[in-house]
């Protein structure tokens, strides 16, 4: 657990994303919140200023990179390369926020 206000915070997905936003009111600690997702609670929670910023990302082809990556190293037995997805960082004023 944090003893001082840390100046950010990224969180791999938004339910983390919440609970840091939570954990800091709680303090009273003002700390930028950035988190991977786009969930409609965590847009809202974007909306209302709450969290900083959002990395919005296709899951759907994120998944169906992930199985065929799979199914390439299962049948060639050779390391899987490395492979970056796209992302798109959103503020509240990206999404129609305060």
């Amino acid at each position: 657990e944090l003893e001082e206000p840390v100046d950010g915070i990224y969180c791999q997905n938004v339910v983390l994303g919440r609970g840091a936003v939570e954990a800091l009111m709680e303090k009273g600690w003002e700390s930028k919140v950035i988190s991977v997702d786009t969930r409609s609670d965590a847009v809202q929670i974007l909306k209302d200023g709450a969290m900083d910023a959002m990395i919005a990302q296709d899951g759907f082809e994120i998944g169906y990179q992930s199985v065929e990556i799979a199914l390439e190293t299962l049948q060639s037995g050779e390391e899987p390369k490395d492979v970056l997805f796209d992302g798109e960082l959103l503020t509240s004023q990206d999404i129609g926020g305060d």
